[in-house]
């Protein structure tokens, strides 16, 4: 089948880049032809663009550097994806109707329409009642949709074929507005393995051993544990983070999705308040820590689908000296990962 994926492609956020391509790519795998519906949501373009306005407020060498890593993922976005020729913009995104035999609506935090400023475009607003179209790993960020908005998604979930969400806490809520049963699925970057991530893996920029700080809590707690942690191993510590207080001489700027796993992937220990931190943190084995950074729920159905609550720093049970057992993971993460995969082939089937 044609298949046209709708998420967030295009954007700076490794994250967001990461699991499109994840799903692009599992789709091929699965033997289908797929393209990114190149969609330009206003939400997500005003939350990644440098204005003249922001970058005035920066340091020249930020600007540059935010700069190139616009270029970087520009060039990882076509060497590894295929897009639409047509771009579409609000205004014209009923143009893609028609268009592909199903239409698969992405992951990440497609239905969060705060994040994109109301955008209905990700519940396919623009299709016809008989266009095909499928949620894959769908998520708000929360365990259900907020009461102001529920209206809008009984209007729109009523004409999917499929739909299978993220969070295991948002399958109730989806299905009583859907009316039907919903799948819980793994977040795509999951669905390729560590050896598939591993292609991304450069060369070791770090030569000690380093302790890795990727986003933080607003009151710094998450900072002080790794420096603790750091300190008291005899590692590094280095972050990689532009909005804290952190000496210049430990902050790390990867401005490629090379650069940006390499250093998760060489990292002795990660402190970090990112879901997707966190879902490299598992696909690498790595001894992690995490703070619940809202919307929290993503994070806290992860940490007990793996059966690693008490690596929360806001766990009662929490001790930074404690191990994570990968062999118990591995086992929860595989049979996840390929209950997932058959998901997403009945769905395409």
């Amino acid at each position: 089948m044609k298949i046209g994926l709708l998420t967030f492609h295009d954007t700076t956020n490794f994250g967001s880049w990461l699991q499109t391509y994840a799903l692009y790519k599992k789709v091929k795998q699965l033997g289908h032809s797929v393209e990114i519906i190149d969609y330009k949501c206003e939400g997500i373009k005003y939350r990644e663009k440098l204005s003249v306005d922001r970058l005035s407020m920066m340091p020249v060498e930020s600007v540059l550097l935010q700069i190139k890593k616009q270029v970087c993922f520009w060039r990882y976005l076509h060497k590894y994806m295929k897009l639409s020729k047509r771009k579409y913009s609000k205004k014209n995104i009923d143009k893609a109707n028609g268009r592909y035999d199903l239409y698969l609506l992405g992951s990440d935090l497609v239905w969060d329409l705060n994040i994109t400023y109301g955008d209905e475009t990700y519940l396919f607003d623009f299709l016809s009642e008989e266009a095909v179209r499928c949620a894959y790993a769908a998520s708000s960020g929360r365990d259900y949709i907020l009461d102001s908005q529920r209206d809008i998604f009984k209007k729109y979930l009523k004409y999917f074929k499929t739909i299978a969400v993220r969070e295991e806490g948002m399958k109730e809520d989806i299905g009583k507005l859907w009316g039907k049963k919903v799948q819980h699925v793994c977040d795509p970057t999951l669905l390729l393995d560590r050896n598939e991530w591993e292609k991304f893996i450069g060369k070791r920029t770090i030569k000690e051993k380093y302790v890795l700080l990727y986003f933080v809590d607003g009151k710094g707690n998450l900072s002080r544990l790794a420096k603790k942690y750091a300190r008291e191993h005899g590692f590094r510590f280095v972050a990689i983070n532009k909005d804290f207080n952190i000496d210049k001489d430990n902050m790390i700027h990867p401005t490629s999705v090379k650069e940006f796993l390499s250093m998760i992937f060489y990292a002795e220990k990660i402190y970090t308040a990112s879901y997707h931190g966190m879902m490299y943190s598992v696909t690498f084995n790595k001894q992690f820590v995490f703070y619940p950074f809202a919307p929290a729920t993503r994070m806290v159905s992860a940490a007990r689908l793996f059966g690693i609550e008490t690596q929360n720093i806001e766990s009662k049970e929490f001790d930074n000296e404690a191990l994570i057992n990968y062999e118990d993971v591995k086992d929860k993460l595989n049979g996840f990962r390929e209950k997932s995969i058959d998901t997403l082939k009945e769905m395409l089937g």
